[in-house]
């Protein structure tokens, strides 16, 4: 979506009705170009339905003294803006299939826009009739909203859920790998001898390793739990901070493990229940993959607020400290 500026004109156009109903001219004029924004000649200017036709050119009319764009008419300019938006980066030129998806939306979104900034036009743009009023034009834009969340939800959903479900298995079949390993050896082997060198204690090091593929679970189904329903925005963008699967999911293992760590040194403490505490976890022996397993999850499905639960903690700890913003 672009936006031009017309310079004046020796002659105005003549008054038609404004979005309320009262005379007025309106100082949008809408046309619709191609995606490298190259113009169309003619009629097809105002034809949404050609296959080139990609984006949608708001053209401003000013003219000194004349009239000004409301805020209502300039907040539904926003509103449309944002689905055209989401439309070309949800079905982008080069996708195969996504042509017959994009058109009828965008043809829908270009009418709307038209009637509602520019006016009922009978001979293609020339001579401008009554506009429809911006409180129904917000409700039929909110419709087409819908029903682009509608269309799209379920596969958005279901494809995002498949890449961190492919992203976790693929972190974690190493990490579980390495826990056979270390709880198949024996004292005394090369490992073994050589964790010990390094102060590490295999039993332990396997617990963490347990940690973090429940933490990959977890975030998976945090996801799930914390989108029941898709906004608009999300159908392109699906968390706020905009990071990618195979970072949220070493952001939240590494936060997770750093979180257990401090409370197993003692560092502040945590309890699972009544009476688990997560210090068990660092202890030679006396650790449980389950109980790391199920702190993993629990610390995966609440991501989200990770670094603040970090923060928090560490600020109780450290004079000065600041919690992160959540």
């Amino acid at each position: 979506m672009s936006t031009a500026a017309t310079p004046p004109a020796s002659a105005p156009a003549a008054p038609a009705p404004d979005s309320t109903g009262k005379p007025g001219q309106a100082v949008f004029a809408l046309r619709v170009v191609r995606e490298d924004g190259s113009e169309f000649s003619g009629e097809r200017r105002f034809d949404p339905t050609q296959q080139d036709a990609r984006d949608i050119v708001f053209d401003l009319q000013l003219r000194e003294g004349g009239p000004q764009p409301t805020k209502d008419e300039m907040d539904l300019y926003a509103a449309i803006g944002r689905v055209h938006d989401v439309l070309t980066e949800l079905y982008p030129s080069s996708a195969d299939g996504s042509e017959k998806r994009f058109r009828q939306h965008f043809v829908s979104l270009f009418y709307l826009a038209r009637l509602a900034l520019e006016g009922d036009s009978l001979d293609r743009g020339k001579t401008r009739g009554g506009r429809l009023a911006v409180e129904l034009a917000r409700n039929e834009l909110k419709r087409i909203e819908d029903e682009l969340i509608d269309d799209e939800e379920g596969r958005i959903k279901n494809q995002h859920l498949r890449e961190l479900a492919l992203w976790g298995t693929r972190f974690s079949v190493p990490l579980a790998l390495a826990y056979l390993l270390l709880q198949t050896s024996r004292s005394g082997d090369l490992l073994h001898r050589l964790l010990s060198s390094l102060q590490i204690y295999p039993s332990v090091m396997a617990n963490y390793l347990v940690l973090w593929v429940g933490c990959f679970v977890g975030v998976g189904l945090s996801y799930a739990y914390r989108k029941p329903r898709l906004a608009l925005e999300d159908l392109v963008r699906l968390d706020a901070d905009r990071l990618n699967v195979p970072t949220r999911l070493a952001l939240a293992g590494l936060s997770t493990m750093l979180l257990v760590m401090l409370s197993a040194f003692g560092v502040f403490d945590i309890t699972i229940g009544a009476s688990s505490k997560l210090s068990s976890l660092s202890v030679d022996g006396q650790g449980s993959a389950m109980l790391a397993f199920a702190v993993g999850a629990i610390c995966g499905i609440s991501e989200l607020a990770l670094s603040g639960a970090l923060s928090g903690k560490l600020k109780s700890v450290i004079p000065g400290g600041k919690s992160a913003p959540p």
